[in-house]
């Protein structure tokens, strides 16, 4: 079976949800200009995304930050990864570092990352085509469509919401004057909770809260964390919101074309205004120079003497001509 088209004339949604129903094995893949995705269904259900779009769950920074893992062994993992076929979470349960059941709920978190970026997609294309899928159940297994759509078009209404406040990952935050309080029973669903005198923080809202420091950015704190951009975005905002967490340094906001355009404009049109002004003060002056030297001086006598000399010669020509004729 092949299926495609654009995005424009069938949602994206539907596409998924009528693949689902359809119980279909295969792959969709999407592209809108120089973003693609290819999501991989398993009998209607979802079992990964592989995407070039950059997100911030990453397994290996999110184990780090969770402090399952070191840096160093991190390292070393990947070492032995390109030079062998394992996945990284394969590699990491034969070692003992975590269990299957720990890459499946990764995999989970990062199916919806990448969902709430490519269900954005407004341009381009998709293309599904039946292919047999061949996965291994120990490491990953397939999600349904209804488990995990109606999350991620949540957590896009929340982000859509958020980017109106925080619209760049290039903003640089500091500590405010309200404290926070650790408390292992709030969730991720909901990681601040304000209590009026102290604010209450989930495990992983609290490390993304030790890495503002007034020089960590928020791209950097969602590449050192390895959590998805979209969590991260909600503790800065809500942090911001409830006053523990100020910023310090905003992005500088790029010009739109228009203002660029009104900026030449008016470049230009002061070069001329100017260039007017001192042409006028140029021509001036030669005028004065000229009508004041000595040359002007001696040709205007001289002209005077011609134009006497001129009219004697006329008086004399009159006379001999009448004497003449008599």
């Amino acid at each position: 079976m092949a299926l495609e088209g654009k995005l424009k004339e069938f949602g994206l949604i539907d596409i998924i949800q009528m693949i689902s129903q359809t119980g279909k094995t295969g792959i969709l893949k999407v592209f809108s200009e120089n973003s693609n995705a290819d999501i991989y269904f398993v009998k209607g259900s979802i079992l990964e995304v592989k995407s070039n779009i950059e997100i911030g769950l990453r397994l290996g920074n999110f184990l780090v930050s969770k402090g399952i893992i070191t840096e160093d062994e991190l390292e070393q993992y990947l070492e032995i990864q390109k030079k062998t076929p394992i996945r990284l979470g394969k590699l990491l349960i034969k070692s003992g570092k975590i269990s299957p059941d720990d890459i499946k709920k990764f995999n989970v978190e990062q199916i919806k990352e990448y969902l709430s970026k490519v269900l954005m997609f407004r341009d381009g294309g998709y293309r599904f085509d039946t292919v047999f899928i061949d996965y291994d159940p120990e490491e990953i297994e397939p999600v349904t469509v209804d488990t995990i759509l109606l999350d991620v078009l949540k957590e896009i209404d929340e982000v859509n919401y958020i980017s109106k406040k925080i619209d760049s990952f290039n903003y640089i935050f500091i500590k405010g004057g309200k404290g926070v309080m650790v408390n292992q029973e709030v969730s991720n669903e909901e990681p601040v909770i304000d209590k009026s005198n102290i604010v209450i923080i989930s495990k992983d809202a609290f490390t993304i809260y030790t890495l503002i420091d007034g020089k960590n950015s928020v791209e950097h704190i969602i590449k050192k964390t390895g959590f998805s951009s979209n969590f991260v975005l909600k503790v800065v905002y809500n942090l911001n919101n409830f006053g523990c967490i100020q910023i310090y340094k905003a992005p500088k906001t790029k010009k739109t074309l228009w203002e660029i355009i009104k900026v030449k404009e008016m470049v230009l049109a002061a070069f001329f205004i100017g260039l007017v002004i001192i042409l006028s003060i140029l021509i001036y002056k030669l005028g004065n120079v000229i009508t004041s030297s000595p040359f002007t001086t001696e040709y205007s006598s001289y002209s005077e003497i011609f134009k006497k000399d001129y009219e004697a010669y006329n008086r004399q020509k009159d006379y001999f001509l009448n004497n003449i004729e008599k």
